[in-house]
């Protein structure tokens, strides 16, 4: 589990007022082989491709879904899970 928000122990620290300090978390679930996102309950919320996340229920992600938290203008592009997770982990793109 990766924990995305403001703190700089998450995986993706984002600084940006409206992210919370425990904004969202992205997993990988092996014996499916999927990737999930959830919204810790952040006051400012989650989006994938547009739709708000409900809090705390998982979200499969698909390659090319565009994530975005809180208010910030940044979107981040699902990429990578084609590979072996095994062999490199999952990796994000920042979009400009």
């Amino acid at each position: 589990k990766l924990l995305i928000g403001r703190t700089e122990e998450a995986w993706l620290s984002l600084d940006h007022p409206s992210v919370s300090r425990q904004h969202a978390m992205l997993a990988w679930h092996a014996a499916s082989r999927e990737l999930t996102l959830s919204d810790l309950a952040s006051a400012h919320g989650t989006c994938v491709d547009g739709n708000r996340l409900r809090p705390h229920q998982p979200v499969r992600l698909k390659e090319g879904a565009i994530l975005t938290f809180g208010a910030s203008s940044r979107s981040y592009e699902v990429a990578g899970l084609a590979e072996d997770p095994d062999s490199k982990r999952a990796r994000h793109d920042e979009l400009s």
